[in-house]
């Protein structure tokens, strides 16, 4: 298992379109190793 840091995390929500984690439902890490990030529901 390996650590992530704050700015590793903030690149990953960037790139599923989030701004800031306050918008994230959740976020996964799949077995593939890739991370799936699911956002809140706007309005």
């Amino acid at each position: 298992m390996f650590a992530m840091s704050v700015p590793w995390w903030e690149f990953v929500l960037r790139a599923g379109g989030c701004l800031d984690a306050h918008e994230v439902e959740r976020a996964t890490i799949e077995t593939n190793g890739q991370i799936t990030v699911v956002l809140k529901r706007r309005g």
